[in-house]
């Protein structure tokens, strides 16, 4: 499994790493998993799985929540992903 966080630095550093600390928690047994990080252009927060969109902050207007994600076996676990992990670059 394949997980990739394209976001704002200035914006969005935190949230994106608080994602893939949880993500390697949640998977820490999981020898196949690989998480990728990528700045992106200004506002932007996008989680992908295996290539597919999972979640976009510009389509939804919102930051993501755990339960909003389908993040393997971080599924439906309280993760600490909230609208609050907001920067303040955009």
């Amino acid at each position: 499994m394949e997980y990739k966080v394209k976001f704002c630095v200035g914006c969005y550093l935190p949230l994106a790493m608080g994602l893939t600390t949880k993500l390697l928690e949640a998977n820490s047994h999981d020898e196949e998993l690989s998480l990728k990080i990528q700045p992106g252009k200004a506002g932007t927060f996008e989680i992908f799985m295996d290539g597919k969109l999972l979640f976009s902050k510009e389509r939804t207007e919102k930051l993501p929540n755990t339960p909003d994600l389908h993040l393997g076996n971080a599924q439906g676990n309280e993760t600490g992903l909230t609208s609050e992990n907001t920067g303040s670059c955009c």
